[in-house]
């Protein structure tokens, strides 16, 4: 068997979103992982399942970009579902789906002097206020 044919017997379509669902192996993220090669001439190798689908259906993913899931479902192996985006498109496009702007003005939740780990000072403070104020208007609520 070989590569193609091995790939097509890993993914299922899924009717209601045109998803090519991975059944094969998967990062705890959700993204699959594909071996391609061979053991004996040394070309053994695993792959991202979504990037070696498209490279094998549309073309090669240009230098500096990586595949974006226009369906923002990590498992699709759907080509009509991926398109090559800089890093910071792929990272904005992924928040701009998780809803995860800062609400107080400032382009992301996610700066704080460069990290992009953690929300920013003036975000988390603007969360931890709505937070505490809501669970003090649920407790009055719940009292007699």
């Amino acid at each position: 068997m070989n590569d193609a044919e091995r790939f097509e017997a890993k993914w299922t379509p899924e009717p209601n979103t045109g998803c090519w669902l991975w059944t094969g192996v998967a990062i705890p993220s959700g993204y699959g992982q594909f071996i391609i090669g061979s053991r004996t001439d040394g070309t053994r190798r695993k792959v991202y399942a979504h990037r070696w689908s498209y490279e094998h259906s549309v073309g090669p993913i240009p230098e500096g970009l990586q595949i974006d899931h226009l369906c923002r479902v990590p498992g699709c192996v759907n080509p009509g579902h991926l398109e090559p985006v800089t890093p910071s498109e792929n990272i904005r496009r992924g928040h701009e789906a998780r809803g995860t702007t800062a609400q107080h003005g400032t382009n992301s939740m996610y700066t704080n002097n460069g990290c992009r780990s953690r929300p920013c000072r003036a975000a988390g403070s603007a969360y931890h206020r709505e937070r505490y104020a809501r669970k003090r208007a649920e407790g009055a609520a719940a009292m007699p």
